[in-house]
């Protein structure tokens, strides 16, 4: 099973961080091409949702722990300060 961590203070610490969507996606190392992937980051923050293969539309309330722990420290936080 993978470790699961909520995502609403990491989303929180995103929002309040004064960076941009794109420039936090292009610190994760997440591109599409030479773009940044910016629909990624949104999805694993529950900024949007998702659609499963089935369908299913749901939003994300939880991401992987080395996930979180990415982007907490693309933001510029301990990864500890948004409960990670």
């Amino acid at each position: 099973m993978k470790d699961l961590v909520p995502n609403k203070a990491l989303r929180e610490a995103v929002q309040q961080s004064g960076l941009g969507i794109n420039e936090i996606a292009v610190r994760c190392g997440w591109m599409r091409g030479d773009r940044p992937d910016s629909t990624r980051l949104r999805r694993t923050l529950g900024m949007m949702p998702s659609r499963n293969g089935l369908g299913k539309v749901t939003t994300n309330a939880q991401c992987k722990y080395e996930t979180a722990v990415l982007i907490a420290r693309a933001v510029g936080v301990d990864p500890h300060e948004v409960g990670v």
